[in-house]
């Protein structure tokens, strides 16, 4: 049977408006971020969903609590839906991130970002096997179900570009960044992922959308 996942980037969050590195880091969604989650939960508020899951983390777990709370469900948080850790970057402002690491941050982060490990940090690819892993249970619990999925810009861009068969060493060309509060749907039959619909956002028209945040 065929299971479907809607994975649900969180909305703007206070480290994007303030341009700082997140990663593990803890904080919420901005003023913009709430709105950008409310015409997220309008888009799909009459899609069937048997269960919401997301990263613990608060940014995440508030953009998809509104579709849990409209459909009697309770928000799953998973530890391994977290976004990427960014070591020494975590916390930190993107100025002086690409002050003091210009070649980690411009030549493999954003330009080569399937193949890139923050100083101190976690490989990209280590993480996204981590949420294709935290994937697959989800769909294993689920089949033949439809499940919305609270995460981040960084593992749902890696789990997908994987998906999708884009080698490591060609995401940064090929697949960009989620928008914020965008959704992405993929399938799963026979333990088979396929990757259905990436960073749809139309529906962010009215309130803004933010393209290219890659932190």
């Amino acid at each position: 049977m065929k299971t479907t996942l809607y994975l649900v980037r969180h909305g703007q969050s206070l480290g994007n408006l303030n341009e700082q590195m997140l990663g593990h880091t803890d904080l919420d969604l901005s003023e913009l971020g709430y709105r950008q989650a409310a015409a997220t939960f309008e888009r799909l508020k009459d899609t069937h969903f048997d269960a919401v899951y997301s990263s613990p983390l608060q940014r995440a777990y508030n953009t998809v609590l509104p579709h849990a709370k409209h459909r009697g469900l309770t928000v799953v948080p998973l530890d391994a839906l977290k976004e990427i850790y960014l070591g020494r970057w975590e916390g930190m402002y993107l100025a002086d991130v690409v002050r003091r690491w210009p070649y980690t941050f411009w030549e493999l982060w954003r330009a080569n970002f399937g193949i890139c490990t923050p100083p101190g940090g976690e490989y990209v690819q280590k993480a996204a096997a981590r949420v294709q892993n935290a994937l697959t249970e989800i769909a294993r619990r689920h089949e033949g179900q439809t499940v919305l999925i609270g995460g981040h810009a960084g593992i749902f861009r890696a789990v997908c570009a994987n998906i999708a068969g884009i080698p490591a060493e060609r995401v940064g060309a090929e697949l960009p960044y989620m928008t914020n509060a965008s959704f992405s749907v993929l399938t799963c039959e026979g333990g088979v992922f396929t990757l259905e619909k990436y960073s749809e956002d139309a529906h962010l028209e009215s309130v803004g959308t933010m393209k290219v945040m890659p932190y």
